[in-house]
């Protein structure tokens, strides 16, 4: 009945022509396209900045997508054809981000090299890559299906893993747009960030004596400068931070599924994101979550390397690559590469101890080789500023740097040193002092619930877990070496390298302990409850965080730039940007009391006091006026002052009699130009 009242009324004729309804569809296309510009060019939805803004947001995500695309297609070019590595045995999460690390590292390297002699241009190393992705194409194909076969295997299996997994999503996506925001951290102003603006700028890799910070190692901070570079963007270096933390957490999840599955791989990723202070660490250009990155993939090498009959060589010398970038990151990853030493040759067989100890070892130094010719070559010391010193270093600025009198021997904190985990658990606080790091209830405790969740592993989780300890073991006397008389150290941030491993116990022993009986107590269940009810505390607290930094009000576009970082930083932003209003181009203005120069503008050059130490070191054999003299003849033009940096360094007992003569010895040589009543106040000579 339907179909003939259909047919009677509204009869249906086929076309004649079969390319009518294709031209229809398009003419229906261009009509509502054309209805869209027209109504949205009156009925504007975005202003013009916000639109200019949102094309930022997607020009800095694609261009670290492609970085990351470049580099795993690298990765699983040089594994399969110069290392011949077969993957049996080993789970695509594993395979993605042992490929990815490997070759975002090699990227990074090249970039090192290519700026050592002179030739840092980034469009060339950009279409190189390009070439070479092209002509490795079966290699990125291979790769984008395994990214896609691991993005499908993500499921939700019941509704506690679908709250957990909701948890896990709001806070990567809060921090992922906190990456894509202009920067504002501490160390990102001060010399993560400088790193690429100075070499972009001079095409070259050179030393720079005014900020010591720049003659460490720079794996990251290399990759930061072939992304900035592209299109000139700074927000582009975030997100590269932000997607190796990424690979950090695969690499961790997939290292526990291995032991004992994919619960306890969600468990890990949790454990990790529920520590504050890493969370924050995902939304800035830092260098901790490539460290945490390659020290993950590395051990997850050994893993494979312990497992496979036989161990072949070539998974060892994979672990021994990623240690010498993980260096090349930051020196104290170090300590990761002598624990995970210690495990091969425990575990190697007695006639093949000193072949796999080699085959480990070498791999590390030719990776680790080029930060080794760069701090002798450009700063007279190849691990600068270390052991000999180097350009502009002395034993003033090592004892400041490093904070001996911070050091837990040296506080009264020598106890902590038993329980150093415990400790730096329980009295870390997000930029406080001492540990200045919130890890959260699980990350540096869970591993101590081994001890109850013990008798639910199987033998094979029993042999895992004894490796895993040796390098507990390790890494837990190396910081306590390190942290007994250096306050850097004892700082927790320091281990960033060991936290998959933190993570991993702790996410094995909350799954131990599911495995209890359920009578005449369910322990499992009310673990479990607890850990949920923290991770949503966790959620709470980085919402807080979240709109607190109106992170998303900048996203939407109901404030610019100017305001949301004046909300981040307070005074310090306008302070330097507008120093262009206050001082002629080329000026030269030396900082006071002030470590941070990325927002100093282009045409002015800012000479930044990274240890608050342009004072003390200038009234080493002058008087206070022969020592603002000596300012003068290094070419400074003016000074900008920061009193809450003066009065911080002031707070030393040995600073606070040389900081006291500072003013009075500026208000005879100098006048003020311009203040802002309150922090920064900026003078010229008279």
């Amino acid at each position: 009945m339907n179909a003939w009242v259909y047919d009677e009324f509204f009869p249906v004729a086929m076309p004649k022509n079969p390319l009518l309804p294709v031209l229809n569809a398009v003419v229906l296309l261009i009509a509502l396209l054309a209805l869209l510009i027209a109504y949205y060019w009156v009925h504007k939805p975005v202003d013009a900045g916000a639109l200019m803004r949102l094309s930022g947001l997607l020009i800095d995500t694609a261009t670290t997508i492609l970085l990351f695309m470049g580099g795993g297609v690298l990765g699983r070019a040089a594994l399969q054809r110069a290392l011949r590595v077969r993957w049996h045995n080993v789970m695509v999460a594993e395979r993605v981000t042992l490929e990815t690390v490997l070759g975002v590292g090699i990227i990074s390297t090249t970039g090192l090299i290519a700026g050592l002699f002179g030739v840092l241009n980034v469009p060339i190393l950009w279409i190189a890559l390009g070439i070479a992705v092209v002509l490795l194409r079966r290699d990125g194909l291979g790769w984008l299906a395994d990214v896609r076969t691991l993005a499908r295997s993500i499921r939700v299996e019941s509704p506690f893993g679908a709250l957990m997994g909701a948890a896990l999503a709001v806070m990567l996506g809060m921090a992922g747009l906190i990456a894509l925001a202009p920067p504002y951290a501490w160390d990102s102003q001060t010399y993560h960030l400088i790193a690429p603006e100075r070499y972009l700028a001079q095409g070259a890799v050179r030393a720079h004596a005014d900020n010591f910070f720049l003659g460490f190692p720079q794996w990251v901070e290399m990759l930061f400068t072939l992304t900035v570079g592209l299109f000139g963007r700074m927000t582009a270096a975030a997100p590269v931070h932000f997607l190796l933390g990424l690979c950090g957490l695969v690499s961790t999840m997939a290292i526990v599924r291995r032991a004992a599955g994919a619960r306890a791989g969600l468990y890990a990723v949790l454990i990790l994101l529920s520590a504050y202070s890493l969370w924050r660490l995902f939304g800035w250009a830092y260098v901790d979550l490539g460290v945490m990155a390659l020290c993950a993939a590395a051990w997850n090498a050994i893993l494979i390397w312990r497992q496979i009959d036989g161990q072949p060589a070539h998974w060892l010398i994979l672990a021994g690559v990623m240690l010498g970038f993980a260096v090349g990151a930051k020196y104290i990853a170090g300590v990761w590469a002598v624990a995970l030493f210690v495990l091969v040759v425990m575990r190697s067989p007695r006639r093949r101890v000193i072949a796999h100890a080699l085959w480990l070892t070498l791999p590390a130094l030719i990776a680790f080789a080029p930060y080794l010719i760069k701090g002798a070559v450009l700063y007279g010391n190849p691990i600068y500023p270390y052991l000999i010193g180097g350009l502009e270093w002395d034993a003033a600025r090592n004892a400041a740097f490093n904070l001996e009198s911070g050091g837990l021997v040296p506080s009264g904190r020598a106890w902590h040193l038993p329980i150093l985990p415990l400790a730096a658990a329980v009295l870390g606080i997000h930029n406080g002092e001492g540990y200045s790091f919130t890890s959260g209830l699980w990350l540096l405790t869970g591993p101590f619930l081994l001890i109850f969740a013990w008798r639910g592993f199987d033998q094979a989780q029993k042999t895992f877990i004894h490796d895993a300890l040796i390098l507990l073991a390790s890494v837990w006397i190396g910081w306590g070496a390190l942290a007994a008389f250096n306050g850097i150290a004892a700082q927790t941030r320091m281990i960033v390298m060991a936290f998959p491993l933190f993570a991993t116990l702790g996410a094995l022993a909350l799954s131990g302990l599911e495995s209890l009986p359920r009578k005449p107590l369910d322990v499992g269940f009310i673990v479990r409850g607890l850990f949920a009810f923290t991770i949503l505390f966790g959620v709470i607290d980085t919402v807080r965080e979240f709109s607190t930094q109106r992170t998303a009000a900048y996203a939407l576009g109901l404030i610019d730039e100017r305001d949301y970082l004046y909300t981040q930083m307070g005074a310090h932003h306008p302070a330097l940007v507008d120093l262009a209003d206050h001082v002629p181009a080329g000026a030269v203005v030396r900082l006071m009391w002030e470590p941070r120069s990325l927002y100093c503008p282009p045409v002015i050059t800012c000479r930044p006091d990274v240890l608050f130490d342009h004072w003390r070191r200038a009234m080493r054999d002058h008087t206070p006026v022969q020592a603002l003299e000596s300012f003068r003849t290094a070419g400074d033009t003016h000074l900008l002052v920061w009193s809450s940096g003066q009065a911080l360094d002031s707070a030393a007992p040995d600073h606070a009699a040389i900081n006291a003569q500072f003013m009075p010895a500026i208000e005879r040589a100098m006048i003020p130009v311009w203040t802002d009543g309150l922090y920064y106040t900026l003078y010229a000579w008279h």
